[in-house]
């Protein structure tokens, strides 16, 4: 991530940007702490939350068949042919 979307942000400041309450703000940032997201938050004058440098946006938590689908939907968007989905193929086997 760069120093730009790195930032320090209170809650006041994320709800207000995302026409939220600050309550809503709370449930999404434990909501994203127990998927796994290393969500920070710093409390004082200072304070704020933040995600840490070291989260790799890559979605982790799909199965194979939400990959394939996802892939699919990439490059029908690009203009090109997808593969087709063969869901047999993926019967039982998850990456979750």
């Amino acid at each position: 991530m760069d120093a730009a979307v790195r930032q320090k942000l209170t809650a006041a400041q994320i709800a207000d940007s995302l026409e939220i309450s600050v309550r809503t703000v709370y449930r999404y940032i434990d909501a994203l702490g127990a998927s796994g997201v290393p969500v920070v938050a710093e409390s004082g004058h200072d304070g704020g939350v933040y995600i840490l440098d070291s989260f790799s946006e890559t979605p982790l938590f799909f199965n194979a068949l939400e990959l394939k689908a996802t892939s699919a939907a990439k490059r029908k968007r690009s203009g090109k042919k997808p593969a087709p989905l063969r869901l047999s193929a993926l019967k039982g086997s998850l990456i979750r």
